[in-house]
């Protein structure tokens, strides 16, 4: 009930206003120390309280890290996030009931292709290691 709901505007709250504002505007250091962020709140996230809408944002701003060209650790990190989240969702059994089809395909074709084209082993290696647990 309303515990819930609080924990799910608090949720809110670190995703819009920590996650995504600050993603888009700082540099590289502070983005890797973010998508660390992240992976730590995986490990006590009760996906229960997410809703689709919120769990979108989340992972697209994860995604903004895949674009990164210029640093390896932004994009290792943002893998690295992403595998902390669709793992944890996978094992609560909601990656259907909160991620949509077509985010699912935008996140699969994302990561094939850093498996198979990205030029640094350490993001290949992690997407390859999402790939296989998460779409295969």
């Amino acid at each position: 009930g309303q515990q819930v709901m609080m924990q799910l505007k608090y949720m809110a709250f670190i995703v819009n206003e920590c996650y995504v504002y600050y993603l888009k505007r700082t540099e590289w250091m502070t983005q890797i120390a973010i998508y660390k962020s992240m992976q730590t709140l995986c490990d006590t996230l009760n996906v229960h309280i997410l809703d689709a809408a919120l769990l979108s944002v989340f992972i697209n701003a994860i995604m903004h890290g895949f674009e990164d060209l210029k640093y390896t650790a932004v994009r290792h990190q943002s893998v690295c996030a992403m595998y902390k989240l669709l793992v944890l969702l996978k094992k609560e059994k909601q990656i259907h009931a909160l991620v949509d089809h077509t985010l699912m395909q935008q996140i699969r074709s994302k990561i094939e292709f850093m498996a198979s084209k990205d030029d640094k082993p350490i993001v290949v290696q992690q997407a390859i290691k999402l790939k296989k647990d998460i779409f295969l």
